[in-house]
């Protein structure tokens, strides 16, 4: 089994969301996505990124839809955050 606080290089991170979950992302989107916000946890290790493989299962859980039968029901991820009543 593989140890989800493991930390991977950004060229590590890819491949682990592509053979893992089926994501596609290049190396230079993922970069990207660290300037611009909306990608998986990160951390620096100096001027080294490291992603650990339970922030990159929770960004691939994340950007999946829920199961569909038809391409026209709306999209909705499969992680659902509730709000509390003000």
């Amino acid at each position: 089994m593989l140890n989800p606080d493991t930390l991977l290089t950004p060229e590590e991170a890819v491949a682990y969301l592509r053979d893992a979950h089926h994501v596609a992302l290049a190396v230079n989107h993922l970069r990207n996505l660290r300037c611009q916000g909306g990608g998986p946890m990160f951390q620096r290790d100096g001027r080294w990124i490291r992603y650990r493989r339970c922030w990159l299962d929770d960004y691939a859980r994340a950007r999946l839809s829920g199961p569909m039968i038809s391409t026209r029901e709306p999209a909705t991820p499969t992680i659902t955050t509730e709000t509390v009543p003000a």
